[in-house]
């Protein structure tokens, strides 16, 4: 067991826990695993209601790595597991965790630069996130235009959870993940209640990680203009359209950029589906649910009625 340190401690890679949310993983995740294990002191997965031959692949692939698992019977949500994972490392004293994804294919430069953004940055202790720019699986770049010359590092409303480097002290101050979100905007909702305490939420200028987002295609419009199809469920359509009202509630006007940059995105999205994704009823017959529960105020795991 390690001993508690100040919230100011940097990442070193002995107070480093790697977490890792698994759902029905591919056979492709061991390798994955062994990538992340790299990148932290201990590494642990919980798991999300996958089968007994996933269980057993993950139980494999984390024994061959030194990991712990923490195993849900059923899919409890992301955030729900993440809470999971973050208070158990909170319990064995890490000062930090690193996040990831069942699909997340980090780079080895990722633990090292995650640090040096730390060590760089003039307010160390209002650091409560750190988020990795990455690639898509294909190899394209996110949609983050700067570069290492502008300092290496910038400070940003939200990351995505996948390369996330999250202080666990500071999470007496910030709470938990907001568990009846369930899955989708959890980042943006955690690093958004992170910035109304004042804290920092900073993003590595360079790609640290190639991380698929939904199952992504770019589809050329006009001459050097393409729009993005991310081909999610119907499911995951609900929460992305039910938790951003549920976000809208708290930040449209404390965080009026971000909110209506996303509800952009929200629209690009639902044309996207209507011109290029397959299954168009069912994904805007959920969207519509969606927004009815948000309007409701209904949150927690999906169910008819």
């Amino acid at each position: 067991m390690m001993e508690r340190r100040d919230a100011v401690v940097g990442p070193q890679r002995d107070n480093v826990c790697v977490i890792v949310v698994t759902y029905h993983p591919d056979e492709g995740f061991p390798e994955r695993l062994k990538l992340m294990a790299l990148l932290g002191d201990a590494i642990l997965c919980v798991d999300n209601g996958s089968t007994e031959a996933e269980i057993a692949m993950v139980s494999n692939a984390l024994s061959n790595v030194g990991g712990v698992l923490i195993r849900n019977n059923e899919n409890l949500g992301v955030a729900t597991a993440l809470n999971r994972g973050l208070s158990h490392a909170r319990k064995a004293g890490y000062v930090w965790a690193l996040l990831f994804d069942q699909d997340t294919v980090p780079f080895m430069a990722m633990f090292d630069r995650l640090a040096e953004i730390f060590e760089s940055h003039p307010m160390k202790k209002k650091i409560a996130v750190i988020g990795s720019n990455y690639l898509y699986d294909s190899g394209r770049p996110a949609a983050i235009p700067f570069s290492d010359r502008e300092g290496g590092w910038r400070e940003m409303r939200t990351v995505i959870t996948a390369g996330s480097l999250v202080s666990l002290p500071l999470l007496e101050v910030i709470g938990p993940m907001r568990d009846s979100f369930f899955i989708d905007h959890v980042d943006h909702e955690f690093c958004l209640r992170s910035r109304s305490h004042g804290l920092k939420v900073l993003i590595s200028a360079s790609p640290l990680m190639l991380q698929p987002i939904g199952a992504a295609k770019f589809h050329g419009i006009f001459p050097g203009l393409s729009l993005k199809a991310s081909n999610h469920s119907a499911i995951r359509r609900y929460y992305m359209i039910r938790n951003y009202l549920g976000l809208a509630r708290h930040y449209l006007f404390k965080e009026p950029v971000f909110m209506l940059r996303n509800l952009r995105g929200q629209v690009v999205s639902l044309i996207a589906i209507v011109l290029f994704e397959t299954e168009k009823g069912p994904k805007l017959m959920m969207a519509l649910r969606g927004l009815r529960d948000g309007i409701r105020g209904r949150f927690g795991r999906y169910g008819p009625g």
